[in-house]
């Protein structure tokens, strides 16, 4: 019954009359709602400027007839290759599943988002006269437009507009143009679309799922890993955001020094009121950290992430990785596992893994205070950093060994390698992240070789 509402809904839509009435009842006033004006100075030219939030409905709208495109096709079975490969989804065990719908995920995402960025960049292109890639604009008046306004990047993969508030004077106006020029240097808009588009392009899967009748033992599991799976893309989605928030603050202090700081006092002063980052709106201090004062006056890279995010984003994700172990290890000996139980395990392997992080941290954490210039804070979240992404590799070698033990000579390296680059994100020092990724590669290899002996010796 719902899917025949959901089919006579889009044909409704799909008629020009349908149409007219979704336009007018929902899209039109939506559309008046967010997409307000502000005049704007454009290469000494005087221009109008649509709100932002314009080229998001842009995106949304766009990416949302697809979705309903290709959910609705496959329903009808016009696109039977579609079709095929979620019934074989749903059929196979949660390993290939998760792989699957990962590669079929992100495809289909970057597809959708790809397509998106080509049309509202023609529109922004055709519409301010630009060519460049990275263009700065300087609002002229912006009181009802971006109130609240001071600085942002928006665009596509191929264009970015720097916009600064006219508020902004003197010091304040480079502190917030070296920051927003800090997200151009690091592509951080392109990496939150890649980011964002593969939750979007699973959506399809997701959606069509329900209706295809296969009545198998995994079925449920299946699904339920695909939610958890897309709760962490979202929230590893929100930890890049952060973490490019910083590297932008960061950008400032390197051009500003500890002026930066204190123009930010006086900014924050000004638009909000306040005398202190932990004291600024609650989605500010989402995206942008409540801690931008260590950055802004230390220039540490990490330390102002909190200690605890850290290991919850990668522990999601371990806890993904160890129920499907935990699958395959019951099929071994005959045991199904259930939704309840799915549940029940998740939620430990997510508990177990999030300890398990912060006591490897401790153990890694002398090497990094040795051989690093950062804050102790900074310290801190680096090795939380280094140890998060162990134990999610010792997950992933777990499981990859139950399907076969030479996987190792690809996930060892693998994982050495993957630390290594990380510690350079975050130092830029060659020698030292060698060192660093060397010396708590050797303790990681060590706590993993006292386990097995400790666990031989309890089966003696």
């Amino acid at each position: 019954m719902n899917i025949c509402r959901y089919l006579v809904f889009i044909a409704l839509c799909s008629t020009p009359g349908g149409f007219v009435i979704l336009y007018r009842g929902t899209i039109k006033p939506l559309s008046n709602l967010l997409t307000k004006k502000a005049k704007v100075e454009i290469e000494s030219k005087t221009a109008t400027l649509y709100s932002p939030f314009t080229y998001a409905i842009l995106i949304g709208i766009m990416s949302a007839l697809s979705i309903s495109v290709l959910t609705v096709a496959t329903l009808l079975g016009a696109m039977p290759m579609l079709s095929e490969m979620i019934v074989y989804l749903l059929s196979e065990e949660p390993l290939q599943f998760i792989a699957l719908f990962l590669i079929i995920s992100t495809i289909m995402g970057s597809s959708i988002m790809f397509f998106a960025s080509i049309v509202v960049t023609i529109l922004i292109r055709r519409q301010y006269g630009i060519k460049d890639s990275v263009t700065i604009v300087k609002l002229v008046d912006a009181d009802e437009a971006y109130k609240g306004f001071l600085g942002m990047v928006m665009g596509t993969f191929f264009t970015q507009l720097v916009l600064l508030s006219p508020k902004l004077k003197d010091k304040g106006e480079e502190m917030i143009r070296a920051h927003e020029l800090g997200h151009v240097a690091g592509h951080h808009v392109s990496k939150i679309l890649f980011l964002i588009s593969i939750p979007l392009g699973s959506l399809p899967l997701l959606f069509s799922m329900p209706f295809f009748n296969i009545s198998i033992p995994t079925r449920q599991l299946n699904y339920f890993l695909a939610l958890m799976f897309i709760l962490f893309l979202v929230v590893f989605t929100i930890f890049i955001l952060r973490i490019g928030e910083i590297q932008a603050d960061l950008n400032s202090y390197k051009i500003l020094g500890q002026d930066a700081y204190n123009s930010f006092l006086e900014i924050i002063k000004a638009h909000y009121g306040v005398d202190a980052p932990e004291k600024m709106p609650f989605s500010s201090r989402l995206t942008h950290t409540s801690r931008r004062d260590i950055t802004l006056t230390t220039g540490d890279p990490i330390a102002a992430l909190t200690h605890w995010e850290i290991p919850l984003v990668f522990s999601l994700l371990s806890a993904d990785i160890g129920l499907i172990t935990t699958y395959l290890i019951l099929k071994n000996i005959d045991v199904e596992l259930s939704l309840f139980l799915s549940i029940i395990f998740y939620s430990s392997f997510l508990l177990t893994n999030f300890i398990l992080s912060f006591l490897l941290a401790l153990i890694i954490r002398p090497i990094v205070s040795r051989f690093s210039s950062l804050t102790d804070r900074g310290r801190l979240n680096l090795s939380l950093m280094i140890s998060s992404i162990y134990v999610v590799s010792a997950n992933i070698m777990l499981l990859l060994f139950l399907v076969s033990p030479l996987t190792m000579l690809i996930t060892l390296p693998a994982s050495y390698l993957l630390i290594l680059l990380t510690v350079w994100y975050f130092i830029r020092e060659r020698r030292r992240s060698i060192i660093i990724a060397s010396g708590s590669f050797a303790l990681f290899m060590l706590v993993n070789i006292l386990l097995i002996v400790s666990r031989t010796f309890i089966k003696l």
